[in-house]
């Protein structure tokens, strides 16, 4: 019998079933937010994708299905807010709103987009950042496909257990502290460390996510970049 995959954990779901056996989310949910890539799309001819598993100022981040390797990752698209738009009921591709003036900052915000990702790819020995496997353009914009890392965010992790004492606090941030020394050694820039960024594993170790945002500072002639900044939050 054939057999799909489900839009949430990405688990074979025979063809014509509703709900996921293994977790028990309904297929014809419809629950993808208008401005997300549809379900069940394939970019480019290898990614499955699945359903938004989250949000930020630079893009949207979906579960993902890879066909070539058959494992489970995380396709993050470059969609920052304000300027991208788009409604999946007529088509995948973005629209983006700007002047005529605004279209080489676009052009140049997506190769910068690619071309950070395609540096993350190399740092593969990282332990506590999340990889990098591929980055590639369609839809007229760019994505980068990392691993999906399975837990919860810090963010869910303090509403649920509260403020971290001391010493958990160390013990979980220490390895993220000393991989992003590695990082800055190469010259790259996270700029979008938060609690919603931080992802904890089920054995109680932490990894960092989301290196969409990353910047190459001597790429750059040392110049500043553009300020991420969020709710509480800015790097």
């Amino acid at each position: 019998m054939q057999m799909r995959r489900c839009m949430k954990c990405m688990e074979e779901v025979l063809e014509g079933d509703r709900f996921c056996p293994v977790c028990g989310y309904d297929q014809d949910s419809g629950s993808q937010p208008s401005n997300a890539l549809k379900q069940n799309t394939v970019l480019p001819s290898r990614y499955l994708i699945g359903n938004v598993i989250g949000r930020g100022g630079f893009g949207i981040t979906y579960v993902s299905w890879d066909m070539t390797l058959e494992m489970k990752v995380a396709v993050k698209e470059y969609f920052p807010t304000g300027t991208a738009a788009r409604s999946n009921s007529y088509s995948n591709e973005i629209q983006w709103e700007f002047t005529d003036s605004g279209e080489a900052g676009w052009s140049e915000g997506l190769e910068r987009f690619l071309k950070e990702a395609r540096k993350m790819a190399k740092l593969d020995s990282i332990p506590a950042v999340v990889r990098v496997w591929d980055a590639f353009g369609e839809n007229r914009t760019a994505y980068i496909v990392m691993d999906f890392v399975e837990g919860i965010t810090l963010k869910k992790y303090l509403q649920t257990h509260g403020v971290l004492g001391y010493e958990e606090c160390l013990n979980l941030l220490l390895p993220i502290l000393d991989s992003l020394a590695v990082i800055h050694d190469r010259g790259l820039i996270h700029r979008d460390i938060s609690p919603d960024n931080i992802m904890i594993q089920p054995d109680g170790s932490a990894r960092l996510l989301d290196m969409g945002a990353a910047v190459d500072v001597r790429a750059n002639d040392g110049l500043a970049s553009m300020a991420v900044v969020k709710r509480n939050f800015s790097a």
